[in-house]
């Protein structure tokens, strides 16, 4: 039996992903390939669905929501312990990344009710340091400190995805292709989630990657995290009324 055709919403869908997230052509085109296809028109219903999930892994895939102002964190620790407090979030370690969730921690960790009001050392020193074992009891190797910022943060940035990629694993929402060692296979998800897969980075460690590319393919690896940990738990009931 032939498979059911793309739909003319499906298309659409690919194509608005791809102008969103300013896809080069050629790694689109390298996407349509890998279905044996040169065209979206000629993809499978199924393989379009299979095309964009993959594409929704890109950042920027999803339309910006209205937002309503909220409460940001702020003080000169704020910017530290919502890059942590994120990091949580995309580990699958909170349930929540919004400040406002952050700022019950930081009142249960001090007392005061917002983190704005955490402006000194002392204060934020707690928070920062019960976020740090957080991160540590969620997987992140915390490397060794050169006392360089910029250094500093990106080896974090970097013992953070490697956390996500290993929690990624054991959820089984990504797998180790054959033969390809796992750092290799990780390397090559990020540059594809970073650089839309130009200039491949030689690993993960290379010293052209940048911080926000870091970010971006921690963004996609905590969306994975999440969407797993949910259908995870929506099994639960499930096989215990069968049970």
């Amino acid at each position: 039996m032939k498979a059911a055709a793309v739909t003319a919403e499906q298309i659409r869908a690919i194509h608005a992903i791809k102008t969103r997230t300013r896809l080069e052509e050629g790694s689109y085109r390298g996407m349509l390939q890998g279905f044996g296809v040169s065209t979206s028109k000629d993809l499978s219903r199924a393989d379009a669905d299979r095309l964009l999930r993959r594409m929704r892994d890109i950042p920027g895939a999803e339309k910006p929501a209205s937002r309503v102002k909220k409460a940001k964190a702020d003080g000169p620790y704020a910017a530290k312990m919502q890059a942590m407090w994120i990091a949580l979030w995309n580990l699958g370690a909170v349930e929540d990344g919004r400040d406002s969730a952050l700022h019950a921690f930081c009142k249960r960790q001090t007392g005061l009710d917002h983190s704005r009001f955490l402006r000194s050392a002392a204060d934020a020193s707690s928070v920062i340091q019960a976020l740090k074992d957080w991160l540590i009891r969620s997987g992140v190797t915390w490397p060794a400190i050169t006392g360089d910022p910029g250094l500093d943060r990106l080896a974090v940035k970097r013992e953070i995805i490697r956390a996500q990629w290993r929690r990624g694993m054991a959820l089984g929402v990504l797998r180790q292709l054959d033969g390809v060692e796992e750092d290799l296979a990780m390397t090559s998800y990020v540059s594809t989630v970073a650089r839309g897969g130009a200039r491949m980075l030689g690993n993960l460690s290379c010293p052209s990657v940048t911080p926000e590319e870091l970010d971006k393919a921690s963004t996609a690896l905590g969306r994975k995290i999440r969407g797993a940990q949910v259908n995870t738990a929506a099994e639960r009931p499930r096989l215990a009324g069968g049970a």
